[in-house]
């Protein structure tokens, strides 16, 4: 479960740098960073971490969960059939009924469990499901923003999700619920650059922006989303190359293989299926010579060759 964030500045105590340990009885405790036994195992061994002071651990007495302090005291009870970490003071929760709601770090309930599954989000917002399989949003107190009508709704990211309709079509959300791009596509991408790529029912791909509107419709195989100004698209024989918005194609279609520029470099791959990396004129900058190329971070990338892995700059040397 993700946990529901708000605007809301709550603050809290420094978190003890505090680590799982298991005992020889296959108990869970927690020691810290030296080691040294903090609080003694007892629990059901579980991947978890101290978030806001609090920690989720399941009794062994009733195989039920509840909170303890970074001390060992339990401040909720082992109520609940599976929870989750807190973040801005709110966590989720699933009942003795297979229902999920949320809690806050007294236990007590903010969200009602009444659905069958809730996964929250930022902004104070949640995605919930009813018991149609069909999700819907809701705020940080439990009021509906999206009736549950979606078969699927992704995460947000700058403030957009995807939506899948009853139909099977894809469009765009934002986090009021209203529909900003009308669920009219067969697929629909994340937005890179302010672009995506959305295809339609005959199956051809086309970049939009974010009010929905065509930029550019393709007349190649396959279209990529734009990064760095660039779209990656791929001609029906495979070949692969680069456009710029108004689709004019900046670096032909010649690479068996072509990556998302980053840093203003690009890893593409010859008909040998090797790699090398081109700047935004299609010039190469570095021959292919690798297997395996990682795009460029901080003027450096990983690349890997017969004798393994190295780590080269800009220019293509090798400098670890």
């Amino acid at each position: 479960m993700e946990p529901i964030m708000n605007n809301q500045t709550i603050k809290q105590p420094a978190e003890p740098k505090l680590k799982t340990y298991i005992d020889g009885f296959f108990l869970m405790g927690f020691a810290d960073q030296n080691g040294k036994v903090v609080i003694p195992a007892q629990w059901h061994v579980e991947p978890v971490n101290f978030s806001e002071g609090l920690v989720p651990v399941k009794s062994v007495c009733n195989n039920k969960y509840g909170y303890i302090d970074t001390t060992g005291k339990v401040v909720i009870p082992y109520v609940w059939e599976r929870a989750g970490s807190f973040t801005k003071g709110i966590a989720s929760v699933k009942d003795s009924n297979g229902k999920w709601g949320c809690i806050d770090q007294t236990g007590r309930m903010v969200i009602p469990c009444k659905w069958y599954d809730i996964i929250v989000y930022v902004r104070g917002i949640a995605k919930v499901m009813n018991g149609r399989k069909r999700y819907g949003l809701i705020d940080r107190t439990g009021e509906m923003i999206v009736p549950c009508k979606y078969k699927a709704i992704s995460t947000f990211r700058d403030g957009l999700a995807i939506v899948r309709d009853a139909d099977n079509k894809c469009g765009y959300i934002d986090t009021t619920g209203k529909v900003v791009i009308p669920c009219q596509w067969m697929d629909i991408k994340r937005f890179q650059d302010g672009y995506t790529v959305a295809k339609d029912t005959e199956g051809k791909d086309y970049i939009i922006n974010k009010r929905g509107r065509i930029i550019l419709a393709s007349r190649w195989k396959r279209i990529q989303p734009f990064s760095e100004n660039l779209a990656r698209v791929c001609e029906h024989n495979g070949k692969w190359g680069y456009v710029d918005k108004s689709g004019k194609e900046i670096i032909p279609c010649q690479w068996d293989m072509a990556e998302p520029f980053c840093e203003g470099l690009a890893s593409v791959c010859d008909d040998k299926g090797l790699c090398g990396f081109i700047n935004k004129k299609g010039d190469l900058v570095t021959p292919c010579q690798w297997k395996y190329t990682t795009w460029f971070i901080n003027g450096k990338a990983v690349v890997f060759d017969d004798n393994g892995r190295h780590t080269i700059n800009r220019k293509g040397k090798i400098i670890e």
